[in-house]
């Protein structure tokens, strides 16, 4: 169970429409129009430059932290690459060490309930899905659920920002992908007036709350107990995450509530139901059963709703009209946390908890070889103008040329 202070927090954060304060609202305004200037810039120019490609295909084999940078890459991609393989002076050393072995020790649920969490939340976002929509084959769930676990496995292996680790590198190769995506978008008739930036730092704050949320209101759900001091430890490890993927230091919340309420507000504010969005959680629920069991099996997808309810919880389930069935979601709430208790006592196949996860993390990257080749997170070079399509479309030649986003 959540400690009594935060669930008292977590209790206000649920009661009803929360009320946005002026400096909520200004804050959002602001953000609307803010995207990753530092790798915008550096991005803009090698598409000015005709250099995507080449940076491409250097970049390809360059994936992990302690592997020298590709030679050959451009002065200013460089200089940008070697600032973001620096753990930032702010940081709290013995934080993160404390806070890396507790993710380690409860990367499994801390990772399935991020993934849900932030795969079911954003459908409702419009302003978010304005631009995965056109950037993404949202026909291939597996293939955008596939580049996604690819960066959070990073942030769940023993020591991410070590040199034997991934997180570093495919941090910055995401930041990167966006900028790309932000410069293709601008240039492709972007309603910026409706959607502000693409893949502006509100959307970015909504998937940083969303990841760092999801152990505050969910991990109890498993049976883990976080102490006020892991809450914090938590918060810090994330904003540290957060500001090397390129979000402001000042927008990252300072406290556990901070956290919640603006988790609160971004919901009000700018989630919304639709047919569309129901579509893409349903088939994004779809890959998770075709993970477990092989391709859309009925047998399955009634146990994967009920535990997909069970994390997310009621409100947010019954918002993509997820079906209910009362013997397995009541079956769910005894079985899962009993699991876990197991999981967290005694391990797994005999091994120890942190054993368990480096074996979980290899069959997950075995997988993404298996189903998908070599998963990498190139930047982008075309869009999708629909996803109904499913057919790419080559940008004009004002693409080059576009102005920074």
């Amino acid at each position: 169970m959540a400690t009594p202070w935060l669930r008292n927090v977590m209790a206000s954060a649920e009661a009803g429409p929360v009320v946005p304060t002026p400096a909520d609202l200004a804050l959002l305004d602001r953000l609307k129009n803010v995207g990753d200037p530092a790798s915008d810039a550096v991005v803009d120019d090698l598409f000015a430059h005709g250099q995507v490609e080449r940076v491409n295909e250097l970049l390809h084999d360059w994936k992990v932290n302690g592997q020298p940078l590709p030679e050959g890459l451009p002065e200013k991609v460089i200089a940008f690459l070697t600032a973001g393989l620096a753990v930032p002076a702010w940081a709290d050393q013995a934080a993160i060490s404390r806070a890396q072995r507790f993710e380690q020790n409860h990367a499994i649920e801390e990772g399935i309930t991020a993934a849900l969490h932030t795969t079911i939340g954003r459908v409702r976002m419009p302003m978010e899905m304005s631009a995965i929509d056109r950037a993404v084959d949202m026909n291939d769930p597996e293939l955008f659920a596939g580049k996604a676990a690819q960066l959070l496995v990073g942030f769940y292996q023993a020591d991410p920002f070590g040199p034997s680790s991934n997180l570093l590198v495919d941090l910055l190769k995401t930041r990167m992908m966006h900028s790309a995506v932000r410069h293709l978008l601008v240039a492709d008739h972007w309603d910026h007036a409706q959607w502000g930036t693409p893949i502006n730092q509100i959307t970015f704050l909504q998937n940083w709350t969303m990841f760092t949320n999801a152990a505050y209101d969910t991990l109890p759900k498993f049976g883990t107990t976080m102490t006020p001091q892991e809450q914090e430890d938590h918060l810090h490890l994330w904003r540290v995450y957060g500001a090397m993927l390129g979000m402001p230091l000042d927008i990252l919340p300072t406290t556990v509530a901070d956290s919640l309420h603006i988790a609160a507000v971004l919901k009000q504010q700018l989630s919304q139901d639709s047919a569309k969005a129901n579509a893409q959680a349903q088939q994004a629920i779809d890959a998770m059963a075709s993970i477990v069991s092989g391709p859309a099996s009925p047998v399955v997808r009634p146990f994967v709703n009920a535990f997909v309810r069970y994390v997310i919880g009621d409100e947010e389930a019954d918002h993509i009209h997820l079906a209910r069935d009362p013997l397995l979601d009541s079956s769910v709430k005894v079985a899962v946390p009993a699991a876990f208790k197991i999981i967290n006592t005694v391990g797994a196949s005999g091994l120890p908890r942190g054993e368990f996860n480096d074996v979980l993390f290899s069959l997950v990257q075995r997988w993404l070889e298996r189903e998908h080749g070599d998963v990498d997170l190139p930047m982008n070079t075309s869009l999708l103008p629909e996803a109904s399509t499913g057919h790419p479309a080559t940008p004009g030649p004002e693409a080059a040329q576009a102005p920074a986003s």
